[in-house]
């Protein structure tokens, strides 16, 4: 999944990082939806109201997350729920009409849930027509999200996967035409050798190494950064930095091992973490990033979020 951009909501307000949509690029892509500031988002954010993302583009559409902190219905016995919708916003932007016939599949799940963000389980998933909003209703109680481990420091970071299906070669009236068509050639004694294009789906690689940080799934080394501790892949850290293989794989004398553990310092560890989420991804981990500049701020406030620390 192609990174589409990241929409940061502090106590119930939506921050502007930038005045345009952020586009993904390619039919498939992740917006991360930062909330800092829980309980007073949520105190102060009556039922039935949302706070909406800033605008981001996949697959060429626009859309829009909708974030409710007490359920989207006016129901006393729904605002114990957080909603969560998908919204087209193709109606603005020059992006009219562009919606018809396409599908849309999605899902929704919190950042540090990596089994719900495997591309191939969500192109599983139901085909929805992207004309008008999809999502969860009941997303959560709240007072669950408030007894589990994504809710740090009073913020939680949501991240919505989109796959968008595209009208032209993706439907069964398209595969039926095709049949047909073959059939008829078939009849009539022409050629139907024609190269088979085989279309590939989207590179899932930048998801696969994200989930083996976070992970840490066969980990071989582990990293000593200012009293925290980062596991990572030895082979994932050469074959990224000539630094690192130099380190890791260097000349070493007959008979000694490999340490298992490496103390580093004159670095800060959330720099690090950072790091070794860009040697995994390619990608600068910005929410992490927030939400540590955020904590720098509050005097006494030790706590990090960094990627894959212990």
């Amino acid at each position: 999944m192609a990174f589409a951009g990241v929409s940061l909501i502090v106590d119930g307000k939506l921050c502007d990082l930038t005045s345009s949509p952020f586009d993904a690029g390619v039919d498939s892509g992740y917006h991360l939806l930062v909330v800092q500031g829980y309980s007073n988002t949520k105190g102060t954010t009556p039922n039935g109201s949302c706070i909406s993302s800033r605008p981001f583009l996949v697959g060429g559409h626009r859309w829009i997350v909708k974030y409710y902190p007490n359920c989207r219905y006016k129901n006393d016995d729904d605002e114990e729920f957080m909603s969560l919708i998908l919204e087209s916003d193709d109606g603005v932007g020059g992006h009219e009409g562009v919606s018809q016939g396409v599908k849309v599949q999605y899902e929704f799940s919190f950042i540090d849930e990596p089994e719900s963000q495997v591309p191939a389980i969500i192109r599983r998933y139901k085909k929805f027509d992207i004309t008008g909003d999809i999502g969860y209703t009941w997303f959560m109680r709240n007072e669950f999200l408030e007894r589990l481990r994504h809710l740090k420091n009073d913020s939680f970071v949501i991240r919505c996967d989109i796959v968008i299906i595209k009208a032209d070669n993706n439907t069964e009236e398209h595969a039926r035409k095709k049949r047909k068509n073959n059939t008829g050639q078939q009849a009539a004694g022409t050629s139907t050798t024609d190269p088979v294009l085989i279309q590939l789906p989207p590179s899932d690689m930048q998801s696969h190494f994200s989930n083996l940080l976070f992970t840490k799934e066969g980990a071989d080394i582990t990293f000593e950064v200012g009293g925290k501790k980062f596991a990572a892949h030895r082979i994932v850290l050469a074959a990224r930095s000539a630094v690192f293989k130099a380190q890791l794989f260097g000349a070493m004398d007959e008979g000694a091992t490999a340490p298992s553990v490496l103390k580093i310092n004159d670095i800060e560890a959330k720099v690090f973490s950072t790091l070794l989420t860009f040697i995994y991804t390619d990608a600068v981990a910005w929410f992490i990033l927030l939400e540590e500049n955020e904590g720098d701020n509050k005097e006494g406030d030790n706590s990090t979020a960094d990627n894959g620390a212990e």
